[in-house]
């Protein structure tokens, strides 16, 4: 957990001012002892403040649950799917051979209110695929 000034991007899509601090969550996953994922979610220190988001620990169910729990229950997100090649540290956190690009899910999570996070999910794409189901299948 970090308290970070926001770029550009990450502004844009919580509509907050250019350069304001947002709270930077970062999780490194592994899957079978090998690197999966990079996980960075930025929330509005405003937002954040009053929420265990603050803690430096992972929190318990999820910053879903603690933002949840503070009255900032997300109603739907927006995702945007990109493929690029990784930077130096992210090649070689990933042990990514030479022309492996990354996968990149960005979400932007929403309430009844407005925008209140966004995460950017990495993932080397040899050994990764995303699947998505959206609303209900039949016959389950």
């Amino acid at each position: 957990m970090l308290i970070v000034r926001a770029t550009t991007d990450i502004t844009d899509r919580l509509r907050i001012k250019a350069g304001e601090a947002v709270v930077l969550r970062r999780v490194l996953r592994h899957m079978d002892g090998e690197p999966w994922s990079i996980e960075e979610s930025h929330y509005p220190v405003a937002l954040a403040a009053s929420t265990a988001l603050m803690d430096p620990d992972p929190v318990e169910g999820g910053d879903e649950v603690a933002l949840g729990s503070a009255g900032h229950v997300e109603i739907g997100c927006v995702d945007e799917l990109a493929a690029r090649m990784p930077n130096p540290e992210e090649a070689q956190w990933f042990q990514a051979g030479p022309g492996v690009p990354l996968l990149v899910q960005l979400r932007t999570g929403f309430t009844e209110s407005g925008p209140i996070r966004v995460t950017e999910t990495r993932y080397c794409a040899d050994r990764n695929r995303l699947v998505y189901s959206l609303g209900r299948r039949t016959g389950e």
